[in-house]
């Protein structure tokens, strides 16, 4: 039996802060486009890769479990709205906001501005990822270009009842449909990749991304029968090294790589907790790009490192904040993050 660590310990929320503060740190490199940086870009942006399909990897493992507690599908929904989208429009309005207060020249284009808030307000962020006068002498002008995995995130919100249940008939069956829906996302991704262009970017979208999302509620399905979980992580670390270093091994990257995210993640509790002082991982996803980009543009004259810790520090603030004042209050009362909040109380 996994330990209660293994379900749902500090240690998932340790690695989501992790993957959320790599995925920040390649996104400061990228948009401050500093000289003496350049040589991190490689290794960030792999970084970077890993760490946003780790996201979907423990999404699809914690949103099952999720879900297979809700009393209904309206409860699941509930739960799932409560805990995205509140911090994820606030962050939106907040910017539609202070371009208002800053820019002149979105004062004078309220169409534009409407279209950024009304495109990002329902996740179709690439439809108005620019508001006007906004980051417009910036490397990259979007907003906050961190923001495109959540709408592969929300899609698959909607599909996973529909997975869960089908998986929950074929009983033992399950098993050939989890790998049926992973083979069929893995050939939708490496023919588009390959095609190039623009649909190269369709590689990166659902269903592309199912198989790391179907690998994480299979291992959520398995649970119970991990054994030699260390083994299987010194395997699955092996495999993942082999993808991205041969080719013929890439369509085994989702599974050997959720194979280890959730080994690491039902590992002993680090000494370094970070559940304990709730959950920053996703207001520091969301609120990064944005502060990132107004340092970069207020603050280029200052060193990197000077810029490195101002915006750092001011994600940090902003994820707590968004996080006690907006995330908590509006997590269902089930929330394992409430609960510990009561008993601490």
């Amino acid at each position: 039996m996994p330990s209660k660590a293994f379900e749902e310990g500090d240690n998932f929320d340790t690695l989501r802060f992790v993957f959320a503060a790599t995925v920040a740190i390649f996104h400061f490199v990228v948009l401050t486009d500093a000289p003496s940086l350049a040589f991190l870009q490689g290794t960030l942006s792999l970084g970077a890769d890993i760490s946003v399909s780790g996201f979907f990897v423990l999404s699809g493992y914690l949103v099952l479990g999720s879900f297979q507690r809700s009393k209904s599908v309206l409860s699941y929904a509930g739960k799932r709205i409560r805990r995205l989208y509140p911090a994820y429009a606030a962050i939106i309005i907040l910017c539609t906001f202070a371009a208002l207060l800053i820019s002149a020249p979105a004062r004078h284009d309220i169409g534009a501005v409407a279209k950024y808030l009304g495109a990002n307000l329902v996740f179709l962020n690439f439809l108005a990822p620019t508001l006007p006068g906004v980051f417009e002498d910036n490397r990259l002008q979007a907003v906050n270009g961190a923001l495109w995995t959540l709408k592969i995130e929300v899609a698959f919100y909607f599909l996973l009842p529909l997975i869960a249940i089908a998986a929950a008939k074929l009983r033992s069956g399950k098993w050939v449909f989890f790998a049926a829906l992973y083979l069929a996302a893995e050939i939708w991704r490496l023919t588009f990749r390959e095609a190039g262009g623009s649909f190269g970017m369709l590689a990166h979208q659902l269903p592309g991304q199912m198989s790391y999302f179907v690998t994480g509620m299979a291992l959520w399905e398995a649970r119970k029968s991990f054994k030699a979980l260390n083994w299987a992580a010194i395997v699955a670390l092996v495999l993942v090294i082999a993808s991205y270093l041969l080719p013929i091994f890439e369509w085994l990257r989702p599974a050997a790589l959720g194979m280890l995210v959730i080994a690491i993640a039902g590992a002993p509790r680090a000494p370094l907790s970070f559940g304990k002082y709730g959950d920053l991982s996703y207001g520091l996803y969301i609120v990064h790009f944005p502060i990132i980009q107004a340092v970069s543009a207020s603050s280029a004259e200052l060193p990197i490192a000077a810029q490195a810790a101002i915006a750092g520090v001011l994600t940090l603030i902003a994820a707590a904040l968004l996080w006690r004042f907006v995330e908590r209050p509006m997590l269902h009362p089930g929330s394992h993050y409430k609960k510990r909040a009561l008993a601490g109380a």
